[in-house]
């Protein structure tokens, strides 16, 4: 099905030699793009779409973000802050971050943190197990 008169759809095209690397060089506009295409696939209709304001000359800075739709989205700042220094549900056995790993009422960790979560300082790299001060043990998780 095509689009209806006056819908403005993009299509995009994978370059030449990328065919099978779906993930490589993805843009921002193409993640949420890519969110809007399987809302609409998944749903049928545009009506849940988060993010509008996508014309012929799209920049960031038009894009309206409503995150009171129920459509497929990227996660938030916030979210992203709370994913990436997660380390799991069982405490960290390694005996340097055992004593700064952060969890409900744990080295700062706030009352209200879900029970059982544990997470790495904010001078770790996700996945780390020493500050960033410790440039070995952060190349082991991060560029």
């Amino acid at each position: 099905m095509g689009p209806k008169p006056g819908e403005n759809r993009r299509i995009f095209t994978v370059n030449p030699g990328y065919e099978n690397h779906p993930v490589t060089f993805i843009s921002w506009y193409g993640a949420i793009l890519y969110c809007n295409w399987l809302t609409e696939m998944m749903d049928g209709h545009t009506e849940n779409l988060v993010y509008t304001g996508i014309d012929e000359n799209w920049t960031h800075q038009e894009t309206v973000e409503d995150p009171s739709k129920t459509g497929f989205r990227l996660p938030s700042s916030a979210e992203w802050e709370y994913a990436a220094p997660h380390l799991g549900t069982i405490p960290p056995p390694v005996e340097n971050l055992r004593n700064e790993y952060i969890a409900r009422n744990v080295g700062g960790g706030h009352p209200d943190l879900t029970p059982s979560y544990y997470w790495t300082p904010a001078n770790y790299a996700s996945g780390a197990i020493k500050s960033t001060d410790y440039e070995n043990e952060t190349r082991e998780v991060a560029w």
